[in-house]
């Protein structure tokens, strides 16, 4: 089995000592998030786990435990998602000089093959355009060379709560948010992409995009996987015998999982984070968390 940490929280980020409490007491409770009635008992045994997938923009609150998963006899990788985006974008990230040499870091720590590079999602606007995000990757992508061997990028899915962020956003900073895959667009996709290829290659990067409806192939851009069965393969040394996900987004061509985590709890309050309502959701939601129960959230 593969447990995703989660692509709903950042759980390595804001809520390492519960999932270490659930590794300790061996299960947590899976709910359903389009029916709270339905919920299952997960098995956290290493004989159940063949791996965890840590999905995250600080994995620093959980490095600190992963000599114990060792010990355990657990396997894991990261999926660490590093932006430069301005504050009003990203409110709650740390300081981009500490993410950076925390990605070095849990890199030299586990190696550079169980440490994949997020680019994700690419938000284009007047503030962000394609020039902004075509230097900010130059300088990530050299910062972390030889430090991971792919980065995955996803260009925005703006779903309807986060058209309703945009538009507050829109209002207070001026943030005007392009969809760039539109027709009228297309010569800045196609410099957006082949820049971004070419720097990913000039830097010893695969470079892969994630569930993207579009195809960009013929930009130099394979379709990648997060929950990668070829990875997981290579860390494991044998090749696990799981189906394609069929209930995630139609191009995604991950492996099934089983995640960990629940919508509004995550509290980086990125304004294109699809996993949170609302600020206040997530107020609501966090203050009744509990650390020792079996459950994120409710």
């Amino acid at each position: 089995m593969i447990i995703t940490a989660s692509r709903r929280t950042d759980i390595p980020a804001f809520y390492s000592e519960w999932f270490m409490k659930r590794v300790s007491d061996g299960y947590f409770i899976n709910i359903n998030p389009f029916n709270a009635n339905q919920h299952r008992r997960i098995s956290l045994a290493p004989n159940d786990v063949d791996i965890f997938l840590f999905i995250t923009k600080n994995p620093s609150p959980i490095m600190p435990y992963l000599p114990e998963l060792d010990c355990r006899g657990y396997h894991y990788y990261f999926h660490y998602t590093l932006n430069d985006y301005p504050t009003f974008i990203e409110p709650q990230v740390s300081d981009l000089r500490f993410r950076i040499e925390t990605f070095q870091r849990l890199s030299e720590q586990l190696g550079p093959g169980k440490v994949v590079w997020r680019y994700d999602p690419i938000l284009v606007s007047q503030k962000t355009d394609v020039d902004y995000h075509l230097e900010r990757f130059h300088r990530l992508a050299e910062a972390l060379k030889g430090y991971t061997d792919q980065v995955i990028i996803s260009l925005l899915q703006i779903y309807p709560k986060v058209r309703k962020r945009l538009w507050q956003l829109q209002a207070i900073a001026g943030l005007k948010v392009i969809d760039i895959r539109e027709e009228r667009y297309r010569d800045d996709l196609e410099r957006l992409l082949t820049g971004l290829a070419e720097i990913a290659r000039s830097n010893k990067l695969m470079i892969v995009s994630c569930a993207e409806i579009l195809d960009i192939e013929k930009y130099g851009i394979n379709p990648g996987s997060c929950v990668d069965g070829e990875r997981i393969a290579a860390i494991l040394g044998r090749r696990l015998q799981v189906k394609r996900d069929r209930s995630q987004r139609p191009r995604c061509r991950c492996l099934q999982a089983v995640d960990m985590g629940t919508y509004d709890m995550c509290q980086f309050h990125c304004c294109y984070c699809y996993a949170n309502r609302s600020e206040q959701a997530v107020k609501r939601k966090t203050a009744r968390f509990c650390p020792e129960a079996p459950v994120l959230g409710e």
